[in-house]
């Protein structure tokens, strides 16, 4: 690396806003694709196969989210302290994924033969052989971003993330040149634009230095760091999934289809939320302390600014991008919106508590609030259908952001 580089990289990585503006270009991206691969998508399936492929990849993204984030806090908190050579920390990821991956596509199965009760037999197959082989990729590459988050690797961190997007892209205007409609086919392009960043990075941890074998001692020592993050991760996970796995339980597969286009509204706030999340997490990681770094407190204003323009645009733009089909998604989509906002608030303030190691503080709101969206989200959609679940979001994330607060302001303990 040049002198230059190695200078822009350095101040990228010290400071919370040149660090937030390079994830947020990359998060932008993949919203952007993201919001065009989504049209595509749902102009060549239609509500009722767009609903069917949703449903499909639902359970086993919910399960990933549930054990898949369960060591991603030790291992970013590893890597930011930087006491790990690589070869040692690439192995503690390697063999962290192995047992995760397992209890996902084991989650996975169970969930799709249980809860799939929209889906027909050849519908509950390829959802099983999907989540089979996407489980260790996807968990795999979760504690790989883990590693680059809390190591300030931003380049890497950015790209791999961004990867899977472009891949989507080209395998859905291929099946938009030829003609071809089939879910199964959309499946399986979900399914290589996991594998392929999967690849990539195990292969720059192989050039990195490779993979240390680690003793079984090693690796339950990095569990038992990760065990404080448990409930919060739970948390986290119910109140990213839940409305999706209910819908996927309690919706035909129309009305999953609508709600599949109106839940991507509360997306569109994702760049700047994950990106001001991911700062904070690795600054307060670094710096061993839960206090807004030079810079921060200025996040949740732009997250404010940005969904003010982004709500009347959505009511607008649904039926313009997806088609006078989707008309419906209007309403629920911008529901959805203003859970995505409250969402992203209390998220800043949570992964910055998690990077100082305090993840106990965040496990009040979140665990109040998945249990309200829980609570909430099934007689909701049985009664009012798209609009009932994206309220049920709204409630669940306002109850998460309030105790947040509260939590926020007890001072703790000496």
């Amino acid at each position: 690396m040049t002198p230059p580089a190695a200078a822009l990289r350095a101040g990228i990585a010290a400071h919370p806003l040149a660090a937030l503006g390079a994830a947020g270009a990359a998060n932008t991206t993949i919203a952007a694709l993201t919001l065009l691969n989504s049209v595509l998508m749902a102009r060549l399936l239609g509500p009722e196969g767009r609903g069917s492929v949703f449903a499909m990849v639902a359970f086993p993204t919910a399960a990933a989210a549930l054990f898949g984030s369960f060591a991603h806090p030790a291992i970013a908190r590893r890597a930011a302290a930087g006491r790990e050579a690589p070869r040692r920390l690439n192995g503690l990821v390697l063999h962290a994924t192995l047992p995760l991956a397992a209890a996902t596509a084991v989650l996975s199965a169970a969930l799709i033969v249980l809860g799939g009760v929209q889906l027909d037999a050849h519908e509950k197959q390829a959802a099983l052989l999907y989540a089979i082989a996407w489980a260790p990729a996807a968990v795999v590459l979760f504690h790989f971003q883990a590693a680059d988050m809390g190591g300030a690797r931003w380049g890497r961190y950015n790209v791999l993330r961004l990867l899977p997007y472009p891949l989507i892209l080209a395998g859905l205007l291929a099946c938009l040149a030829s003609g071809r409609r089939d879910p199964d086919v959309i499946l399986a392009i979900l399914l290589a634009s996991t594998l392929a960043p999967a690849a990539v990075r195990a292969w720059l941890a192989h050039r990195d230095g490779g993979f240390e074998r680690v003793p079984a001692r090693d690796l339950v020592a990095l569990f038992r760091e990760a065990v404080p993050f448990v409930a919060a991760g739970g948390g986290a996970a119910v109140l990213a999934h839940a409305d999706q796995v209910v819908a996927a339980v309690a919706l035909p597969a129309a009305g999953a289809g609508i709600y599949a286009v109106a839940q991507r509204a509360r997306l569109l706030l994702a760049p700047l939320a994950s990106a001001a999340g991911a700062v904070s997490f690795s600054h307060a990681a670094r710096g061993r302390s839960a206090d807004p770094p030079l810079g921060t407190a200025r996040f949740p204003a732009v997250l404010v600014a940005a969904w003010l323009v982004l709500l009347p645009a959505v009511w607008y733009l649904v039926p313009v991008f997806y088609g006078d089909a989707f008309a419906a998604a209007r309403l629920p989509a911008m529901i959805a919106l203003c859970a995505g906002l409250l969402a992203a608030l209390a998220d800043v303030r949570e992964q910055r508590l998690e990077g100082a190691g305090d993840p106990l503080r965040v496990v009040p709101g979140r665990v109040a609030g998945a249990l309200a969206l829980a609570a909430a989200a099934v007689p909701a959609g049985l009664r009012y259908g798209s609009t009932g679940i994206a309220a049920a979001c709204v409630l669940g994330q306002g109850v998460r952001t309030l105790v947040a607060a509260r939590v926020a302001g007890e001072k703790r303990p000496e």
